[in-house]
């Protein structure tokens, strides 16, 4: 966003000065991105308690601090002094500003104003005759008290008809360029960090604007210098881009050339409409003095707009490991840089930000930032692990665990046959039955079904006895994920386990495996169903040897055996 202001006289305080009305009272427009608004069109002074007595015919300068200063000057008689003041609110529906007088008064006209940390203000005063023509400048330093230090004073001799001193400030910062003429040559210098540093010498740069100088703009390394070598008080026939980091210079434009490649000379530079921008590029107006045209230029200096290398500050990814098609933030800090680009398919980027991006796999990303200065880049890497696969099943694989066949029956034992249904392989090892072995539950019509064995493609469960009806719904949850709900046959007629004869066999609390006696009967025993029929028969049971090897099956339970015949636990109804 590039910003600035414009300032013009105002009917709100017409002042005399020197038997002439003046309307100083300055209205401000801003002007934000070529949009020109209004900024300030009245003014009061610390909240309608005070009294504007100055006109404001300067400002406002932007600070370092962000505020904004202006230069209020009275006149009584030929006698000129300033008060500085600041904009300390602006009501944005009534453009009213409210400002505070920072400073006491001091003698002559502040034309310029940069704030400093140390909280004095560098100005740029100037004393005016009768005839408004400057006979003297000077840039010193103005404390809040009025105290007044003087940085540069040229003497009358070393003045000369329109050579003065000028200033150029960088600003939003408290940098400022001032030329000033000394004895037989012109100066050129910085004046920051509270010292004053010179970076330009008219009498060894190439005899450049011997005759008269100004500065034009200032911005990073770089100011902007307009004058002549020719007759004082001439057109500015030269613009010269000086280096403030190496002190080298070169001219830009100059009255004698033909930088249009038309054969025409006599180009003179324009002051006020030539600038210079934080990238050291250049915009300046020419006015050909043979076919009066006016042209506008845009320029870089190889060797004279040296500028710095592009820094990247930051560049990090939150977070920096995920899971394939998890969100990452992706954020950075550029300095000095013209353009920014993220590949991988972000594209151009301003200097600092965020984006959010979803890699599918271990991604590195790269950030470019490029400059007049060069090319920086720094890289962050997101590491990607693939998505665990989710528990799978299907109908078919959900079967009563004595047969391996549907359907299923409340109360009875199932099995699921499916893949990724549990991170690893695990037993009930106690009774009641966990609903939870290894992270793995399964649900049957919602609730948790007690659990038997559970591995990944395989896991046995009791039905809850709550599951009634035609049809129940089964869903796997595991450390990998949710299945999806399926849904299955119940049945009233449970599945049973057999014997090598074909009947049943039962487990007692003991672990003693037990098998039917068709052919004796015993009361109280309990009432099974065989694996033929539906039909219930009472039965005799008669002990057998139990196998002390558990049962290599996946339900982990102790096996009995018949003789040769291995059977098999069976499930109750």
């Amino acid at each position: 966003m590039t910003t600035g202001f414009i300032s013009v006289p105002s009917p709100q305080g017409p002042q005399a000065l020197f038997g002439a009305t003046f309307n100083f009272i300055s209205t401000t427009y801003q002007v934000v991105d070529g949009n020109v608004k209004l900024f300030c069109s009245a003014y009061t002074v610390d909240g309608g308690k005070g009294s504007l007595t100055s006109r404001l015919p300067y400002g406002p300068f932007p600070s370092f601090d962000g505020t904004y200063l202006y230069a209020g000057v009275n006149v009584t008689g030929s006698n000129v002094s300033s008060t500085l003041y600041e904009l300390r609110t602006r009501n944005a529906s009534t453009t009213t500003c409210d400002l505070h007088a920072v400073t006491a008064s001091t003698d002559k006209e502040i034309v310029k104003v940069v704030k400093q940390p140390s909280g004095s203000f560098l100005v740029a005063k100037t004393s005016l005759t009768l005839a408004f023509k400057s006979s003297s400048t000077e840039v010193g330093l103005l404390e809040p008290n009025g105290s007044y230090t003087t940085l540069v004073a040229p003497t009358s001799a070393q003045i000369g008809a329109g050579v003065w001193v000028s200033v150029a400030p960088e600003w939003g910062t408290s940098r400022v360029f001032i030329t000033y003429p000394d004895t037989g040559k012109n100066i050129g210098a910085v004046y920051e960090n509270g010292a004053l540093r010179r970076v330009f010498d008219s009498g060894t740069a190439n005899n450049l604007m011997t005759v008269d100088i100004c500065v034009s703009s200032f911005s990073g390394s770089i100011a902007l210098l307009c004058g002549s070598n020719r007759t004082v008080g001439a057109r500015a026939d030269k613009l010269v881009a000086v280096n403030t980091a190496t002190g080298k210079s070169t001219v830009v434009s100059s009255y004698d050339e033909d930088i249009i490649g038309a054969g025409a000379i006599q180009n003179y530079v324009q002051p006020d409409n030539a600038t210079v921008d934080k990238n050291g590029v250049m915009y300046f107006e020419t006015y050909n003095a043979i076919s009066k045209a006016i042209r506008f230029f845009k320029a870089m200096v190889v060797g004279i707009t040296t500028f710095p290398l592009p820094t990247v500050t930051g560049f990090a990814a939150s977070p920096t490991a995920v899971t394939a098609g998890d969100a990452v933030v992706l954020s950075w800090k550029v300095a000095d840089a013209t353009n920014v680009a993220i590949d991988q398919g972000v594209g151009t980027v301003a200097l600092s930000g965020s984006v959010t991006v979803t890699p599918t796999q271990t991604t590195p990303y790269s950030l470019t930032a490029t400059g007049p200065g060069g090319i920086a880049s720094a890289t962050v890497t997101v590491t990607v692990a693939p998505k665990p696969a989710l528990p799978t099943f299907t109908a078919a694989g959900v079967v009563n665990a004595a047969s391996f066949k549907a359907p299923i029956s409340s109360g009875s034992i199932a099995t699921v046959f499916g893949a990724n249904m549990a991170g690893g392989t695990a037993q009930a090892s106690a009774v009641p039955l966990p609903t939870s072995l290894t992270g793995t539950q399964v649900l049957v019509n919602g609730a948790t079904a007690p659990l038997i064995y559970v591995s990944p493609g395989q896991i046995n469960f009791q039905v809850p006895v709550e599951a009634i009806g035609a049809s129940a719904t089964i869903q796997v949850v595991s450390t990998l994920g949710v299945s999806s709900v399926v849904t299955v046959p119940l049945s009233t007629t449970p599945g049973l386990f057999q014997g090598g004869d074909g009947n049943v066999i039962a487990q007692d609390h003991r672990a003693t495996c037990w098998e039917p006696i068709p052919t004796q009967r015993k009361l109280g025993m309990s009432r099974l169903y065989t694996r033929q029929d539906s039909v219930p028969r009472i039965v005799a049971w008669k002990p057998v040897k139990p196998v002390r090897r558990p049962y290599a099956g996946p339900l982990r339970f102790p096996t009995c055996s018949s003789g040769a015949k291995r059977l098999k636990f069976f499930s109750r109804g």
